[in-house]
């Protein structure tokens, strides 16, 4: 005995293997031809809120040029961008024209970006909280809100991120950590 056989699951298989094998071929391309950051990366440290230095630093005023839960880097992290090269390598590596229209004065300004990494979900959020100097170093602290397993959230793929400017310093720059879990009960 034969069984039918729906003409729509033969389409299916089709459908599913052409986007796997595009898929495959821009990771093949973004991998062989865009080029890798070269400028400064700084490893975040993780602190409690309530942690950090016994001195009194200054804040510093920052200006967010942008945010959000699409178009930042597939690997966590920040980054200090001191010039129009490393700058226009951080454009091209984001590649989605999310800041092609951004223009730096680099005589005045630096930028500093936080990057969430690559997320499952939705509900990720990536904010740098608040920039203060004391003495030679500059503190960059960056709050990485997280959902909570019982909140709804989109399901799709995010990388969030923040890229803010402040005045030019040839200080030091650390990138301090604190995770956040929001609770959506």
């Amino acid at each position: 005995m034969k069984l039918p056989r729906n003409r729509g699951d033969a389409s299916t298989i089709l459908l599913i293997a052409v986007l796997l094998i595009g898929f495959l071929l821009v990771g093949q391309y973004l991998a062989t031809y865009l080029p890798e950051w070269s400028g400064e990366t700084v490893d975040l440290e993780t602190e409690s809120p309530s942690g950090g230095e016994t001195s009194q630093p200054e804040e510093v005023s920052f200006t967010t040029l942008l945010q959000g839960s699409n178009g930042g880097l597939d690997e966590r992290g920040a980054l200090v961008v001191r010039d129009k090269d490393e700058w226009a390598r951080l454009k091209k590596q984001l590649g989605s024209g999310i800041i092609e229209n951004k223009s730096i004065d680099f005589d005045n300004d630096i930028v500093l970006a936080a990057f969430f990494g690559q997320k499952n979900t939705g509900g990720y959020i990536i904010r740098i909280e608040k920039v203060e100097n004391s003495g030679d170093l500059t503190t960059v602290t960056i709050r990485e809100t997280s959902p909570s397993p019982n909140c709804v959230v989109t399901e799709g793929l995010t990388t969030p991120y923040h890229i803010v400017t402040i005045s030019k310093t040839g200080d030091q720059i650390k990138f301090v950590s604190v995770e956040d879990t929001v609770s959506c009960n």
